[in-house]
């Protein structure tokens, strides 16, 4: 799961000690080389007498790249928005001294 050994040895340390083990922006790489993003959760239960380990991974890259665009979209949108404020303002000032 890591490529740091000793990091995937605590992650199981921790999955045992606590039972429940969650990471929600888990970098992964394929076997190809690309980059995903995943959900990572875990979970211990027992199974008539033995301890089972259950892991459910999820790749939520598309569904990161969409809140990405997104935020990127409404922060272009609020800068828009607060330069036709200004432009406005700017009018309103010109048009209030035409009219003295």
């Amino acid at each position: 799961m890591f490529k740091d050994k000793d990091a995937s040895q605590q992650a199981f340390r921790e999955l045992q000690l606590t039972g429940y083990l969650r990471y929600e922006n888990l970098p992964l790489q394929t076997k190809q080389g690309k980059l995903r993003e995943v959900e990572f959760v875990s979970n211990v239960y027992d199974e008539g007498g033995q301890r089972v380990i259950q892991c459910n991974i999820r790749d939520i890259t598309d569904r990161k790249r969409a809140e990405e665009e997104r935020k990127l979209l409404l922060e272009s949108a609020q800068a828009a928005r607060a330069e036709a404020d200004v432009a406005n303002s700017i009018k309103d000032e010109f048009l209030a001294t035409l009219s003295t």
